[in-house]
């Protein structure tokens, strides 16, 4: 089997709208090519908090569910699955998830990636854990023949989540990273913990 994935890029920023506007050009750009799936970065529709925008106090949800169902229109009407990476948002009280929306070639949402492994302090005062929730389950579903699964940028410090995924027969594995606005010195911090390429 063959599965053509568009890799798409854009400066995401804190402005939703804006963002969807970029994401429906490329998932039309994406169908024109050829692709099955557009894969899009962590938190491109949401922005990614802590990054982009501060936090989620006064965040535009309603916003975020119109431009989602938008775009999940767009996948349907050019064919293409999409991979949509944004914030899920959770019940008063509690911390969003930031997902991967996996959404169908006929537009329909049918699964999500939320978050497992998210960065900070145990107090959830610093990294992702002072803006999210993380999530706690794997997400495999089938493209053209061929299981996939997704992860989220710092779950790929834990080799059992790769491993779960080939326990359960995935062949092609999604892994949306996000690190457009990262502090220069975090971004060399983290390259002494991978070593050179």
């Amino acid at each position: 089997m063959m599965l053509n994935v568009a890799t798409c890029q854009f400066p995401v920023g804190p402005n939703v709208k804006k963002n969807a506007a970029y994401i429906i050009r490329q998932i039309e750009t994406s169908a024109a090519s050829g692709a099955d799936v557009a894969h899009f970065c962590e938190g491109a529709l949401s922005g990614y908090a802590g990054a982009d925008f501060p936090s989620f106090e006064n965040f535009d949800w309603k916003a975020l569910r119109d431009s989602t169902a938008t775009i999940a229109k767009a996948a349907g009407e050019f064919g293409v699955w999409v991979l949509l990476g944004s914030s899920h948002e959770l019940s008063e009280g509690r911390k969003p998830h930031n997902c991967v929306y996996v959404i169908d070639d006929q537009g329909m949402i049918v699964d999500r990636y939320d978050k497992r492994f998210c960065s900070g302090d145990l107090q959830s005062k610093s990294g992702d854990l002072s803006h999210y929730t993380p999530g706690d389950y794997s997400c495999v579903f089938e493209v053209r023949g061929l299981k996939c699964g997704v992860l989220i940028c710092y779950d790929y410090r834990f080799p059992e989540l790769y491993r779960d995924y080939k326990r359960n027969g995935v062949d092609v594995l999604f892994h949306s990273f996000h690190a457009g606005n990262i502090n220069p010195k975090l971004l060399q911090e983290m390259q002494s913990q991978v070593g050179p390429e």
